[in-house]
């Protein structure tokens, strides 16, 4: 029996049936799968249970099983089902404490997935989110900034292009969303704006306009595509513009530890920038095309 027992777990480890966990016993079984449909209501399962050590304790379904402690244990069930579904819990436990659960979900006389309910789906959704702040900003300018601490018995006298005195304001920043959600897609657009109360900070305030969405062509599993637009002004005048679209595919998986989704997206980006380049300066900011290839 040891023997037979040693060749089907073999087998059932090539075969995948066997979790990997280090130490524990492993239980094993050519009569139940991880999840399954069975047509009668009556249904007789052996479990072969080996270990480096013997194994001394197993349950099946909180009921403790009687058997002789070895490394090698052999234990035939009988399970007697009704209409529905029902999850069999074996645990099973060695000499040094190791312990192992496997689960089966069996179903009988239902479908193995459980039928969703039927949802009435929302019509279009607004969503609004603003919001207003009112901070105190002691540096706008960020001036003076030295890559250097200064030993303050030095005299040495350091002087910005606006003196300290001045430089403490005060900064209203005042932002907006407009998020419109459909069935199968999504639309949102806004804009963040940011005030200082002195003119002499004006060259410092900014303005970000931002639209953007997502289409998703099936529910599930499926391709879908993210767009989004961007303008930004520094000091009143245009910065930067940028536009950007991202393909995608979505795959959602399911199983007995539960649910996962992987995303993979293709970012396409294109960054240009208000003012012409000098082309004597080595550190002028540049227009260009960005791309990404992403997995989530």
């Amino acid at each position: 029996m040891k023997k037979f027992a040693w060749i089907v777990s073999l087998c059932l480890a090539m075969g995948g049936q066997a979790l990997a966990q280090e130490d524990a016993p492993q239980v094993l079984t050519t009569d139940l799968a991880l999840r399954q449909v069975v047509e009668s209501d009556r249904l007789t399962v052996n479990f072969v249970i080996v270990d480096d050590d013997d194994v001394v304790k197993v349950t099946i379904d909180g009921e403790p099983q009687q058997f002789e402690p070895g490394d090698t244990v052999l234990i035939t069930k009988e399970f007697v089902f009704t209409p529905g579904r029902r999850i069999i819990k074996v645990v099973v436990e060695d000499q040094a404490g190791n312990v192992r659960e496997r689960t089966f979900l069996v179903a009988f006389g239902v479908p193995l997935e459980a039928e969703e309910e039927k949802i009435d789906k929302p019509g279009l959704q607004i969503v609004v989110v603003a919001e207003l702040r009112y901070e105190i900003d002691s540096n706008p300018s960020q001036d003076l900034s030295v890559p250097f601490g200064i030993d303050p018995g030095l005299d040495i006298d350091l002087q910005g292009a606006i003196d300290d005195s001045e430089q403490e304001d005060t900064r209203t920043t005042l932002k907006g969303v407009v998020v419109l959600l459909g069935d199968g897609w999504s639309a949102f657009g806004g804009a963040v704006n940011t005030t200082y109360s002195k003119k002499q900070f004006a060259f410092i305030e900014t303005r970000v306009l931002l639209a953007g969405g997502q289409i998703k062509f099936t529910e599930g599993d499926g391709f879908f595509i993210n767009g989004l637009a961007t303008s930004v002004a520094v000091g009143g005048q245009s910065f930067s513009t940028s536009l950007g679209a991202s393909p995608g595919f979505e795959v959602n998986t399911k199983d007995e530890d539960g649910t996962g989704k992987h995303l993979f997206i293709l970012d396409l980006n294109r960054k240009s920038f208000s003012d012409p380049v000098d082309p004597t300066d080595p550190n002028a900011i540049e227009s260009a095309f960005e791309y990404a290839l992403k997995w989530s």
